[in-house]
């Protein structure tokens, strides 16, 4: 199986220290080849996520009692000071024997362990009085319009909305209020309480005056659509939602961190 990073996870990625802990090494520690393993996945994420500038690292955590014990202390400080932590292909009951109790095993807990729904709960009982809690599913993303006061799921799941004592579930491709999430107000314009002729000098010193318009939300539905039709594989989908796209006054540009709007002229 060839290794992915979903796009609606990939364009939140940023440069930095990014783990490849026990690929096919910890998991996978008594097979011959488990370094090879480890070491084309990391070839894999340096390659396809070249433009975050990962800084990957195989940690071969493979087995207790050997040079390459997961109670060293050298894979302490990696596990912690990581972004992100894979685990290889292998056998998952092997990996929990060798991990188990371990140093690299305490240093994934204090990290990056699973919440669970009673920490989850005690969480929410340390949070002053009437704040939201929002629940995004994985490769799931909510996309604020703050000028149109509204909020967008996007991805594959679904968005969770704990408020009040209530809680809502939205789908994705469902839209709702910016208020589910609490009283909300956008703040004065900045031009407020300006002398006029000076607020027109910034703007034409900043190119404020020529900025590019927004493109509207009939072609963001466009775009989304297009994507997911490409994702699909479906082709001849795609192309006929670029011409609608087109018809509309906008270009879309498909480049490595996803579709971009340009207008047509």
């Amino acid at each position: 199986m060839v290794p992915s990073l979903h796009p609606e996870h990939a364009s939140n990625v940023k440069p930095g220290p990014v783990v490849l802990f026990g690929s096919g090494e910890t998991p996978a520690g008594f097979e011959l080849n488990s370094p090879q393993v480890a070491g084309r996945v990391a070839e894999f994420l340096e390659h396809y996520l070249q433009n975050y500038d990962p800084q990957v690292k195989v940690i071969p955590a493979r087995k207790r009692g050997t040079a390459f014990s997961p109670d060293s202390s050298e894979f302490v400080e990696p596990i912690l000071s990581s972004d992100l932590v894979f685990m290889g292909p292998g056998s998952p009951s092997y990996a929990v024997r060798q991990l188990r109790g371990s140093l690299a095993w305490y240093a994934l807990v204090a990290s990056r362990c699973f919440i669970g729904q009673v920490r989850f709960e005690l969480l929410v009982g340390a949070l002053p009085p009437g704040k939201t809690v929002v629940g995004i599913d994985e490769k799931t993303g909510l996309l604020l319009d703050l000028s149109a006061d509204t909020c967008r799921v996007t991805g594959k799941d679904g968005v969770t909305v704990i408020r009040e004592g209530s809680q809502k579930r939205f789908r994705e491709g469902s839209a709702f209020s910016l208020q589910e999430l609490g009283n909300f107000h956008l703040p004065e314009p900045v031009e407020a309480g300006l002398p006029a002729p000076l607020w027109r000098q910034a703007l034409s010193v900043t190119g404020g005056e020529n900025r590019q318009a927004q493109p509207p939300e009939e072609v963001l539905t466009l775009v989304e659509e297009r994507q997911a039709a490409r994702e699909g594989r479906e082709w001849r989908q795609a192309d006929a939602l670029r011409q609608q796209i087109a018809r509309l006054g906008w270009q879309v540009l498909d480049t490595a961190e996803g579709p971009r709007l340009q207008e047509v002229d």
